[in-house]
């Protein structure tokens, strides 16, 4: 009887550091992407965290950034906020699979800024105002003010 209770117990608990190795090693059983944007700066980092780990990180640049490299602006110090938030592998059967926070609004409204005044071919001054005021628009932090924004200015001639 005691050895049968001794190898049930190890049979259990390999099953269960099999479990948590896998879990572990193979970020794609649970694992969460988070999407942040740079309010000074425009550009967009992608963490992918497993457990309290990052095992993957990219930043890249958006038309928002690039009008702002156009135009010669200075790079300033970065200003992450939290865009969005991705569950992956397993974890997506779960509830919440995706949230949208106000900031991946912000995000998106400046990609279609940037287009904005790309297709309009404003000059450099028109240009310049316009990406100031939206910059001030972005700090403050309110998405609606931002959408209303970009809206009117496509709306211009």
């Amino acid at each position: 009887m005691k050895k049968r209770v001794k190898i049930i117990a190890g049979v259990v608990l390999a099953l269960a550091l099999v479990a948590v190795v896998v879990a572990i090693a193979f970020p794609q059983v649970a694992a969460t992407r988070y999407g942040y944007f740079d309010a000074s700066n425009g550009r967009k980092k992608v963490e992918c965290i497993s457990f309290g780990r990052v095992y993957q990180q990219s930043i890249e640049d958006t038309e928002y950034s690039k009008l702002l490299k156009n135009l010669s602006y200075k790079e300033t110090p970065a200003e992450w906020k939290l865009a969005s938030r991705e569950s992956i592998g397993l974890r997506n059967l779960f509830p919440p699979g995706f949230v949208d926070y106000q900031e991946g609004t912000i995000e998106a409204q400046s990609r279609m800024f940037a287009m904005t005044v790309e297709l309009k071919k404003l000059d450099e001054a028109k240009a310049r105002e316009l990406v100031e005021h939206f910059r001030a628009l972005i700090q403050k932090g309110d998405s609606s003010e931002v959408r209303q924004y970009v809206s009117l200015l496509s709306q211009e001639k």
